[in-house]
């Protein structure tokens, strides 16, 4: 499809000056940015599912040193998304660290990316920093489509998003 391709026009003008110019497809965002080699692009991100176990600080260093973060879920369609890439890995809706927290002050959560924290699907009676010390959010709890707040310091999966 035409909207699709990338294309190069080079207008030359009477002047005599050559201007470049690219179109380039609608959903495609940056022209030629792509998602690094194991990355899944989403729209206009990249996601990174990894099973290997951590901390919810180890997991988001990890996603530092990658040049991302632990996702922040800006879309329903991107949490669907995300729900989706993790079950394809690991053949199961495994618990999942996410980039959402609220151990700067209890109740206010962040997204560890610096976005704007909206979010609306938390699993009914959360985030309830059940029995104290719950402030960093995971997804998949009980294998279902259940948004938690749990111990930061348990070691679950994790995925990281960043830009191509």
């Amino acid at each position: 499809m035409a909207s699709d391709l990338h294309v190069i026009v080079v207008l030359c003008l009477t002047s005599g000056l050559w201007i470049a110019t690219a179109t380039c497809g609608e959903q495609s965002g940056d022209c030629g940015a792509t998602c690094p080699t194991g990355w899944t692009q989403f729209g206009s991100r990249c996601f990174l599912f990894q099973l290997r176990p951590m901390d919810w600080a180890d997991a988001e260093r990890f996603c530092t040193s990658l040049g991302g973060n632990l996702a922040s879920l800006q879309t329903a369609g991107e949490y669907a998304f995300i729900r989706q890439l993790i079950y394809k890995a690991a053949n199961s809706h495994k618990p999942t660290w996410v980039g959402g927290y609220d151990a700067a002050k209890d109740g206010v959560w962040l997204w560890s990316d610096g976005s704007k924290f909206v979010f609306n699907g938390w699993a009914r009676g959360e985030p309830n920093n059940s029995a104290g010390g719950e402030a960093c959010m995971e997804i998949n709890l009980f294998g279902r489509d259940f948004v938690n707040d749990a111990k930061c310091r348990l070691r679950k999966s994790f995925v990281c998003a960043r830009n191509p």
